[in-house]
């Protein structure tokens, strides 16, 4: 059984800015990262960001079934349709899901004209199986 699950619609570009992505949608990013700003973990800059990232994040609840996160990010590429395929030639497009379960088995289906919907218009879908901690036991 899923216990948690969102979806996140990501545009990447070597070569347009999070502004050019997001004025070509008319639409304001969820999340956004800048090519050039530095990547930093524990205080400590890493690298620069090679890429800028646009991304819109599903706002249902993440108790929402995977199928209607989708949904909702489908309904938005459909309807965008035109701009998207506009900055393909400059971006990677991808739709990400990231579920966890409660007793880290299971999974879930999607009907074949959902995926057909995805491959339409060139969206990768990435999955991430997201294990409870809780319920690993130690060796």
């Amino acid at each position: 059984m899923i216990v948690w699950c969102v979806a996140t619609l990501g545009f990447y570009s070597r070569k347009l800015s999070v502004e050019d992505i997001a004025r070509v949608l008319r639409t304001e990013a969820s999340r956004r990262v800048e090519r050039g700003s530095p990547v930093i973990v524990r205080g400590e800059i890493l690298r620069l960001r090679e890429e800028s990232v646009w991304s819109l994040d599903s706002p249902l609840d993440d108790s929402a079934t995977v199928e209607s996160h989708l949904e909702y990010l489908l309904g938005f590429i459909e309807g965008k349709t035109s701009e998207i395929l506009s900055l393909a030639a400059d971006c990677d497009i991808a739709v990400y899901v990231s579920f966890s379960t409660r007793d880290n088995q299971g999974g879930f289906t999607l009907p074949p004209s959902m995926l057909k919907r995805l491959g339409e218009l060139d969206i990768r879908m990435e999955v991430s199986f997201m294990g409870n901690e809780e319920d690993v036991e130690d060796d």
